[in-house]
This record gives structure tokens, sequence and C-alpha cells, in this order.
């Protein structure tokens, strides 16, 4: 069904792989000098970058139109260069204001010479905002987001006709993060789709993690994009970690937020910037992952995020639009509710003169001019008055007002304060500008930096304006402290491995954690095999190799995985220059053994291929195999492994050292043909002569892995002298002479 609607409506472009790093936006007038300095933060902070984007304040006007501002960019084709010499992407937001209508001849001309002049100049691809006021007028009966989106994506291909035609564009059909209506047929087709201006509270995050799933089940957009953190809105800390969680494992990773805020992981206190560096490295391990899964998309229409019933459609829990599947074998359920969950500031904080409440006056008017037209004392400031007025025949729309008095601290524990606005607002404490957010925006949340403390007493001064629209103003608080936040899911049917604990939860269970601040809610389904990559601070820095294998095996049973590869960035793929390895995986509780396989690349190589790779096998000890295997054999032969105890501190899907959830048993397989097989087993019982791969002779290397451990040990006294006893003048020994030494390892 899915298969036939994209062949009817066409297939969404497979991205370059670099769109699936880390990107960093904001609606900010960077100058160059500022805009490469905070690329460079990012690689001293050893945090994965690959987009960098410049809004729209490149332009002179900062509106519309193609002209550079080179009061902030002076040379911006030498800025586009050192960028790219910084392995970064630059992309610009465009709101096109038309010339006309989108077939006349003048609008023709003005946009695909605008479009083309940033190209000239190394520019690498196009942000394509109808930003609601203005946007491109096509034909009568054409939807105005698909139109645009065709043509930004037909310059784009036209100019570089040998990269894929990268674009991000609006979604059809989500306006500033609500889902209000089904998006036209051909939309899916342009690649990156955005939600539009969020918030940055807790429900609008909630929103965002249903519009990356919903989309993949009605609307095969595989690329849903938001802004991270929010558009509009000062965060919390505990916000800002679960909105960055949510993105790591989002199909793009897109920090953004609006003037006067910033989204830098190391503006916020701790754990914000340690919790956007370990979950964007973890994406890049991931990466083998997601791009398999972009892959299977273009072939199939498949999400990338996968609601949970497109897999177990027989279960009404599945259908949830806030937990889904990364690939077939990750359940990734983000948190969008904090621990520390805003309250009102209630009356008996605030006093004035000696009284309860606050003394407020209303003015007709933003400004607060004359006398106020309303003046009375307000037990809390906690007010939303709709598309209405505070009473005495103030305005709807233009009024203002002023709260002042004392605040004392009641709570219990160390608090922020903050103010929920729509429009503007300031808020003074102890005579000290706390919160400024005198501007014209949709309600919106923020927090003080400071944090107070039980019984402390503090001079308050609030100031509000309501321009147009909704009229709201509410003096909240919060906990300061984050330990943990309550989340509940679903597990589908089967064993899954919590990655953090390594505890295993048999599905279909409903299923409730306490989730750290520095941790999601992630499972791996038992008998798994996830392909991971080396850890990179781009997705460019290095090919695949080796490719490690994070094996988590069940007791019983048979599964596979893939690994897609092509040259990361061309069309070359549409003509078959790529190729996938698949691995298969057999446990067998019976012959106590694990059986990994490693299959021949397939496919038809593109030029910079690479023809050899090294492998990495991390198998998992769990609650099926808890033990250290007896022996391991690579194509038959008796092969080395070490076990890493686990450590709760490390960071799941790691590449090298610990796992957090169990001990590691790790196996290194040497560089060799990509097309070469491998057959990985780990024996818990004694081996059999059917188990070993053998020519009739016997070297010491596998005595030693072998024999009995009395007469194996390297250094025994009798090691030696048995060996050279049996050997030959080849310094091999007689298999039958062997199985004499070691009957108990050769039964049969």
């Amino acid at each position: 069904m899915r298969s036939d609607f994209i062949e009817l409506t066409g297939r969404t472009e497979l991205i370059p792989l670099y769109a699936l790093g880390g990107w960093d936006s904001r609606y900010y007038p960077y100058t160059q000098t500022e805009a490469l300095a905070k690329i460079d933060t990012y690689r001293s902070k050893n945090i994965p970058l690959d987009i960098f984007v410049v809004d729209t304040d490149w332009r002179v006007g900062a509106s519309h139109g193609y002209g550079v501002n080179t009061e902030l960019f002076p040379d911006m084709e030498q800025f586009i260069s050192e960028a790219h010499n910084r392995h970064t992407r630059i992309v610009f937001n465009d709101h096109p204001e038309p010339q006309a209508n989108a077939l006349d001849p003048a609008e023709v001309e003005y946009r695909n010479t605008g479009l083309r002049s940033l190209f000239d100049i190394g520019l690498d691809f196009w942000w394509y905002d109808r930003n609601w006021h203005t946007a491109i007028r096509p034909p009568d009966g054409i939807n105005k987001e698909v139109f645009g989106m065709y043509l930004y994506h037909w310059v784009t291909q036209d100019y570089y006709p040998d990269r894929r035609p990268l674009i991000m564009a609006n979604v059809d059909g989500i306006d500033n993060g609500y889902l209000n209506g089904p998006p036209n047929l051909a939309s899916h087709r342009y690649t990156m789709q955005w939600t539009g201006d969020t918030t940055q509270d807790w429900d609008s995050l909630a929103r965002e993690i249903r519009n990356a799933v919903y989309p993949g089940v009605f609307a095969a957009f595989p690329y849903v994009s938001t802004d991270l953190g929010g558009h509009m809105g000062s965060l919390t800390v505990e916000q800002y970690c679960r909105w960055a969680q949510f993105g790591a494992f989002s199909p793009i990773f897109r920090l953004h937020c609006s003037r006067g805020q910033t989204r830098d992981p190391w503006a916020y206190d701790d754990p914000a910037e340690q919790v956007v560096r370990d979950f964007v490295q973890m994406r890049m391990r991931l990466l083998p992952v997601y791009y398999t899964a972009a892959r299977q998309n273009y072939d199939t229409g498949e999400p990338i995020l996968k609601r949970c019933d497109l897999n177990y459609p027989d279960y009404p829990a599945a259908a949830s639009d806030y937990q889904y599947l990364l690939g077939n074998d990750i359940l990734v359920a983000p948190v969008y509710s904090g621990d520390s969950d805003n309250q009102a500031v209630p009356a008996a904080w605030l006093t004035h003169n000696g009284s309860s409440g606050l003394s407020a006056r209303y003015y007709a008017g933003m400004e607060f001019n004359g006398n106020p037209v309303l003046v009375r004392t307000d037990s809390t400031v906690n007010f939303d008055w709709g598309s209405g007025n505070p009473g005495n025949n103030l305005p709807n729309d233009l009024f203002s007002a002023s709260w002042t008095g004392t605040i004392t601290i009641g709570a219990e524990e160390e608090i922020k304060l903050g103010i929920t606005v729509d429009d503007g607002a300031r808020v003074w404490l102890n005579n000290s500008i706390v919160i400024d957010a005198w501007q014209d925006q949709a309600e919106t949340t923020y927090w003080t930096d400071a944090v107070y403390t039980p019984g402390q007493i503090l001079p308050i001064r609030i100031e509000y304006y309501e321009k147009t629209g909704q009229a709201v103003c509410k003096l909240i608080y919060q906990k300061a402290s984050v330990e943990g936040t309550r989340k509940s899911l679903w597990i589908p049917p089967g064993p899954w491995v919590d990655v953090w604990s390594g505890q295993e939860i048999v599905g279909p269970t409903d299923y409730t954690c306490s989730v750290p601040l520095t941790q999601m809610p992630l499972f791996v389904k038992a008998g798994s095999i996830i392909p991971l990559a080396p850890d990179m601070q781009y997705t460019a820095q290095q090919t695949w190799d080796p490719i490690v294998l994070d094996v988590y095996p069940a007791q019983n049973g048979a599964a596979s995985a893939s690994l897609y590869e092509d040259d990361t960035v061309s069309n070359d793929y549409k003509q078959g220059l790529c190729r996938q390895t698949g691995f298969g995986l057999t446990t067998n509780s019976d012959q106590q053994k694990i059986t990994l396989q490693i299959h021949p690349a397939q496919g038809d190589s593109w030029p910079q291929a690479p023809r050899n790779r090294a492998w990495s096998i991390r198998l998992h000890l769990s609650n099926a195999w808890p033990d250290t295997p007896q022996t391991v054999l690579v194509d038959g032969k008796p092969a080395a492994f070490t076990q890493i105890t686990a450590n709760p501190s490390a960071q799941p899907f790691s590449i090298t050292g610990p796992s957090p959830d169990q001990d590691i048993i790790l196996v290194i397989i040497p560089s060799g043909s990509v097309q070469s097989p491998h057959i990985i087993t780990f024996n818990y019982n004694a081996l059999s002569s059917a188990d070993f791969d053998y020519d009739g002779d016997v070297d010491k290397q596998d005595l030693s892995l072998f024999c009995p451990a009395w007469l194996a040990i390297p250094g025994h006294p009798n090691y030696n002298s048995i060996f050279d006893l049996f050997s030959d003048s080849s310094n091999q020994i007689n298999l039958c002479d062997f199985a004499l030494l070691s009957h108990e390892y050769f039964p049969d």
C-alpha cells in the first residue's frame, strides 16, 4: 500500500548524509566573525556539527531580496569558504517576497537570478520560508507550499546537478506546531519539512513529538524538522535537555530559537551541555541505522520513525504518537513533561504595603501613559483574558498593566520564577530586571537565571502589555533541581532491554520508569544487531571503518539487520552505485550457541567506496546469556575475546569501552575485503570437532585455547613438554593426538 502510494505520487529524495548530522540555527543577526567563532566553539567543545543556518539577517534589510548585508558579512564568499574549511555546510533562510505571480517573467527572472547568485558564492542549500505573511503566489488551484518547494528544489537541482537537491520548507498542514489539516499529496517529495514557529513549553514539545511520528503513518513525511527548544520562549535546563534528547532521536537535529533567546548548549546550567554532547555523539554513532532507514524510505515509503502499530498492528496501545521505533529494533519514548512542572505563584507569597496581593494599575495603550483606567489589588498574577480585557472599560487590545509589591518565597526548596505572556512583559526583583521579554509574541514562558531560596523576601515589579489577539500574563514558579521524571510507555511483544540499566522487560505490557535528566527511555529488542559508525565531529570526517555491531542476544530465535552505503551526496545511488551488507543472528539455548553472520557486501561500488573493513563485535551479556562464553570462533578459527565490565556512567551504543547495561564480550575482526563473509560463534558448551575448522592439524595457539586449563596455560611446566612430545617437525599436532589430550572437548 505504501509502496503503491509513492509509485503514484513520487518518492521523497534521499537526503545527503550530512543533513542527518548536527545543525545550529538561530534567528539572530550574526556577524561574519561571530558565526565562524560559534562553529569553532562547537568543535572545541566536541559537539558534532554539520550545518550552520544563517537566518534572514544575511541580506540587506533582513526581510527579502538577495543583496548580501556587507555590514555583517563583509566578504560572504570568504565566510562560506571558511565555514566549508571547518567542514560545515551553510544554509540561508529566504522570505520570498513575490514580485508578481509565480510564472510572471519578472518573478521568474528575479527568483531564478537571486537564488543562483548565492549558489555562485558557495551556498549549500536554501530554507524556503513562506513566513505566513508573504509567499510565492502560484497559479490558481496550486498549493503555495508545494509550488515553492518545487521551485527551490528545481533551481537547486539545476544548479548542482551532481548533488541531491536538498531544501527545507514548511510542512503543508502543520502551522506553528499545530496539525491543522491534511497535506497536499505532492508535498512529501521535497525532503525536509519544518513545523513552523513553535514555543518552548512542554505542550509544544509533546506536539512536536506527535508531528514527527504521525506524518510517518498518514502523510509520508520522513524528515520532519522542529525548532528544537522552540522558536520562542526561555527554557529551563530540564526542558532544554528533554528537547535535545528528542531531537537526537528525531529525523533532523536542529537547535533553533528567535531573537533574545539562545539554544547554545554551553549557555545553560549543568547538565545541559553534557546532555547535548552525549546525545548528538550517540546520534552520530547511530548514523548507519538512520541512513539505512532513509534508503528504505526512498525505496518503500517506510517512515524513519515508525509508530509502533506499523510493526504491531494488533495492539491498540501501539497507536500512540508519543513513542516510536527507530528502524525495527530501537524503541524511543521521549520525555515531554517535567519533574519541575510550572505552578502559579500563590497569593500567600504576595503582599504590598502590609496587605495581601500586589498593587495593580491598568492603562489604555501600551506605554503606561496618563492616569490608569483601573487601580485595584490583585491577589495573584495569573490571568488569561483570552480575546477580552481586565474590565472597567479597558480595550480588548492595546492595553498595559503593572504590579508592584513584595514576594516571599514560600516553597520548601529552591525555585526559579517565570512569566508566561502574550504579548510583552518585564520583571524586576530586588530592583534589578531579571526577565526582559518586551516584544510581540504568542504565549511564551520565560524564566529567571537566578535561583531563589525558601523564606527569601524580594521587592517585585511586573510590567505587561497586550497588543492584539490573546491576552495572557501569569507569574509562575518551578523547582530549581530535577532528579528524575516518571514516564509511562508501552512495551511491544517480546523481551526488550533498557539500554541504561540492562533491565529486561517482556511485552506486551505497560511500563513506568523514573528517568534521570541525563537519560531518556531507550530500549533495544532482544535479538537485535545494531550497526554503529566511528565517533565523528562531522559526518564526512572518516569512512565507516571499523563498523561496530552492537549485539543484544535473545534466548532463542533468528534476527537480521543491514547496512546501507553510498557516496552520501550524489544522485549516483539511483543508478545502483551503492551497496548493502546483511547481518544475521541466531541464538540457540539448547545448543548453548550464539551465531552472528556478516554477509558479503552486495551492489556496485562508487569510486571512493572502501574495499576493506574491520569489524568490532560487542555482544551484550543478558538475562538469557549472562555468562562468559567458553570459546569464540571467527570463521571456524579460535579467536581472542575480551570481557569489558559494565559501567553505569557509560553511554549506550558506545563503540569502545564499557556499556552501561551489562558486561560486553568484545571480538575484533581485522581489516579484510568487504566481499568476505564472516561467521562468529559464541560457544557456551565445550566444543566438538564439528565446531572446529581444521585441516588435520592443530597448532599451539589452538592447543592453548582448547586443551584443559591445566595443560593449556602457556608457561605451565607441562605445557611445552607435552606439546613437544606430540608435535611433528612442522610444529603441528596431529588431530588424533590432540583429541587424546583434550578428549573432554571432543566427546564425539
